[in-house]
């Protein structure tokens, strides 16, 4: 298998599966993933692509505010051998 971020964050998940990965906001108050709920979350996003019909080499548009669950759907693309197109939201015509 090719060492990718996927990949990484695969053998992190093994390694430290309770460890926290991320911290983040969420109305006001500070909530954690670990390594494994970000593993596990990453690999069901992209299942569901593949059932969805994903291919590789596709083009998957991502609209979103910066959030943990971009990562994670940006993860997911990348894993399912897609490409991530990212739209901010700030880009968009009135």
């Amino acid at each position: 298998m090719p060492h990718t971020i996927v990949h990484h964050l695969q053998k992190r998940s093994v390694k430290t599966p309770h460890l926290a990965s991320i911290h983040f906001k969420d109305n006001g108050q500070w909530r954690t993933y670990s390594w494994s709920q970000v593993y596990q979350m990453v690999e069901a996003v992209g299942a569901s692509l593949i059932e969805l019909g994903l291919k590789p080499s596709d083009r998957v548009a991502l609209i979103s505010e910066t959030r943990p669950e971009w990562m994670m759907t940006d993860f997911s693309i990348m894993g399912a051998g897609a490409v991530t197109v990212p739209i901010y939201p700030n880009n968009l015509p009135e």
